[in-house]
């Protein structure tokens, strides 16, 4: 009489994991590579040689060569609410939070929140006078062929310097990223895996990563804070 029991038990394990809801989100993610190196030529040289006459270049040069070991590590990103560095093989990844299948990338070093409270951020503008770029990617599909790929494009600033929400900030100086315009293949599925994006040896990760930590607090986890009211309490979110 104890098969029975043992069927019942397994019915009842089968149904508990078939009313899971066990499904992986979708992200974004992309990948930092080397910007690659050519040879020096003598105008190269000569800057070179006259900045480092400079003892403040030079001793910051220092510092970096024994911070810097990976050039595309610790590049730090925000998009959707999530900020992320990139790891030890460049590659940064956000849970995918909207459903067109393109992304904005934007490059500064310095961003605004416009909050609409004390603690949530309605959206980021770029401030003025800080060098800034913004690009779209977007995914396309090609008529005759049915190949899916990626669509790369310059855009203008916007004149109220406000970011889509479809951005993905990285936090470095336009010039010492490169991002290649033009079509990439892809494949279509929910994951947006964008086109590479190259790091210049000239990126200061430091002082961009210290700017990150101004804005940390931005990102803090989202806690339940109960508050009494005459009859019942009430649940008030906070950071």
């Amino acid at each position: 009489m104890k098969y029975p029991i043992r069927i019942s038990i397994v019915l009842s394990i089968a149904s508990f994991v078939m009313n899971q809801n066990i499904q992986a989100e979708a992200q974004i993610t992309f990948f930092f590579r080397p910007y690659p190196e050519f040879a020096f030529t003598d105008e190269d040289t000569a800057k070179t040689c006259k900045k480092c006459a400079n003892p403040d270049y030079s001793s910051r040069q220092v510092i970096k060569g024994l911070i810097d070991q990976n050039l595309v590590s610790g590049i730090y990103a925000t998009y959707g609410g999530f900020i992320a560095s990139s790891s030890a093989d460049g590659q940064i990844a956000f849970p995918r939070k909207h459903e067109a299948p393109l992304v904005h990338l934007v490059e500064t070093t310095r961003i605004t929140p416009i909050t609409m409270n004390s603690t949530t951020i309605a959206h980021w503008q770029l401030e003025d006078k800080v060098p800034a770029t913004l690009y779209k990617v977007e995914r396309q599909q090609d008529d005759a062929t049915g190949i899916y790929f990626w669509d790369v494009t310059k855009e203008e600033i916007p004149n109220n310097k406000q970011l889509p929400l479809t951005s993905i900030l990285i936090f470095a100086k336009p010039d010492n990223l490169y991002i290649p315009t033009g079509i990439t293949v892809t494949d279509d599925t929910p994951n947006l895996h964008l086109p590479d994006i190259y790091v210049k040896p000239e990126i200061n990760k430091v002082s961009n990563a210290f700017y990150v930590l101004y804005l940390r607090h931005f990102f803090g986890p989202v806690k339940n804070a109960l508050k009494k009211e005459k009859k019942q309490y009430a649940i008030n979110l906070t950071y």
